[in-house]
């Protein structure tokens, strides 16, 4: 071969391999990351059931008996969306494997969406408004975050 002929095969070579490492590169950038963090209310109390949600996706968690959770975000998205029955829903910024803490302030506004009554009898006739039965089996078997998903 030719020199000229050898530098080009090189110069090929070398553009080759660049281009191999700025596409892993890309795709490594694009990864998920995990996001952990804790939810307590306004006396510092951990919130037990949160809502915990990647905005605009069907990404979503719940917080455990002391208020914590983890869930994977996508490299895209940078908002957690946090709600729970009887606290004001707040949206968090998030940063790439970084740990939040919200406190969640409480709101009336969301207590007066459903009243459920769990004991007691009355007749149909004597109430006002929609009447539902539900089984306790069949709530045992549905996985909800919010009680009135379940009815």
């Amino acid at each position: 071969m030719s020199s000229a002929l050898r530098h080009l095969h090189s110069c090929l070579a070398g553009i080759i391999v660049l281009s191999a490492v700025l596409a892993g590169y890309g795709a490594f950038a694009q990864a998920p990351h995990t996001v952990r963090g804790i939810v307590f209310d306004s006396q510092k109390n951990p919130v037990e059931g949160a809502s915990v949600m990647v905005k605009a996706t069907t990404t979503a968690t719940r917080t455990d008996g002391t208020g914590r959770f983890s869930i994977l975000v996508p490299a895209d998205k940078h908002i957690l969306v946090i709600s729970h029955i009887g606290k004001a829903i707040q949206e968090v910024s998030v940063h790439k494997d970084g740990y939040i803490s919200v406190s969640m302030k409480d709101s009336t506004a969301t207590l007066d969406d459903v009243v459920i009554v769990g004991y007691g009898r009355q007749k149909k006739e004597s109430v006002v408004g929609a009447i539902a039965q539900v089984k306790g089996d069949v709530l045992e078997k549905r996985v909800a975050c919010r009680v009135w998903v379940l009815l």
